[in-house]
């Protein structure tokens, strides 16, 4: 059995079925990173990247799940200004779009969540009309 710890991070666990081994199996998976893209790829688009590490004997396999989000209508649907606090709003709104990527996918893949990630999204935006979204 391997042991994982990496700070607060999200931990995975699956076990293969019964009927292919003798003894259980476990694999731990790991989310090590979110990144954005820079410079961006293509203008008005921004881009985050979440970096799952699949422990292996061998060592870490990475395993990258990328997300895009499309700025005006970014701030076209959240009703929120082209500003220096809107585009911190689309750098938070593309990493957690990346991290539900790598939660969803791995969760597809009949992975199970042991812990929560360590996401902390604490910007506050206030639009035009006053409304408050906590990310």
């Amino acid at each position: 059995m391997i042991f994982v710890t990496a700070g607060s991070f999200l931990y995975s666990l699956r076990s293969e079925p019964a009927e292919a081994q003798s003894s259980p199996q476990y694999e731990y998976a790991v989310l090590t990173d979110v990144y954005d893209s820079f410079p961006p790829e293509s203008l008005g688009v921004i881009s985050s990247t979440a970096a799952v590490c699949v422990v292996k004997q061998q060592g870490c396999q990475i395993r990258e799940f990328r997300a895009d989000l499309n700025l005006s209508k970014f701030f076209q649907d959240e009703k929120i200004i082209n500003d220096a606090i809107g585009r911190a709003a689309a750098a938070d709104r593309v990493q957690q779009i990346a991290i539900s990527r790598a939660i969803a996918s791995l969760g597809a893949e009949n992975w199970e969540m042991i812990s929560s990630p360590d996401m902390r999204f604490g910007l506050v935006v206030t639009n035009p009309s006053g409304n408050q979204a906590f990310r």
